[in-house]
């Protein structure tokens, strides 16, 4: 069967995506500032033209990168209210996609390395706060329908519940990456269903 022939849209799109798969395995391996527009283009099989066409420079892939990743993860939450409708399944759904989040160690490291370079860089600190709280407000949604669904109540206000989700969160991927042997799978696998547990008052 004959490969359908992409349009100027398709093929830019495919474009893109190849240099932002690209660029995450690079970074993942070199960290952000070892890694440069030619070698994410070299990785993504397109030429320095390319990923000009397509990212102003390397700061907007970063960002558009992170975009997406945590659009992927709000995708799973979005998918898991919409097919739940019992309070003690969607609890328990919850609570176990919670506690696999810290399972994507390459996804883990590119956070990492934008928190570093949002530090030393102001302008990408903006554009990167300015995603932080697009999804800090996505989780405090998630929060505030949950508690709508099963009556619910939480500890301090749902904004405060998703800073912490997100901080343990993170915290836990990273030390399972630098010490895995210690927060070895079921440790943090553990820690994060029990707090996320406790804090979202998990007893339905």
């Amino acid at each position: 069967m004959a490969r359908k022939r992409l349009n100027r849209e398709e093929s830019r799109a495919q474009t893109r995506q190849a240099l932002l798969a690209a660029a995450a395995k690079v970074i993942a391996k070199r960290g952000f500032g070892g890694t440069s527009v030619e070698d994410v283009a070299k990785e993504a099989g397109y030429t320095r033209g390319a990923f000009y066409s397509n990212f102003k420079g390397k700061d907007d892939l970063f960002i558009e990168l992170l975009r997406d990743d945590h659009g992927q993860m709000l995708g799973v939450f979005h998918e898991v209210f919409r097919t739940t409708s019992d309070a003690k399944d969607l609890a328990n759904r919850l609570r176990l996609f919670y506690g696999q989040l810290y399972r994507n160690n390459d996804h883990c490291l590119l956070w990492m390395e934008a928190r570093l370079h949002a530090a030393r860089h102001a302008a990408f600190r903006t554009r990167m706060n300015a995603l932080i709280d697009e999804n800090y407000a996505e989780i405090t949604g998630f929060v505030e329908r949950y508690c709508e669904l099963t009556g619910e109540t939480t500890p301090i206000p749902p904004s405060e519940i998703a800073i912490g989700l997100c901080a343990l969160a993170e915290s836990v991927k990273f030390a399972h990456i630098v010490s895995p042997a210690r927060v070895d799978d079921g440790v943090a696998n553990r820690v994060l269903e029990l707090f996320f547990g406790s804090v979202m008052r998990l007893d339905v």
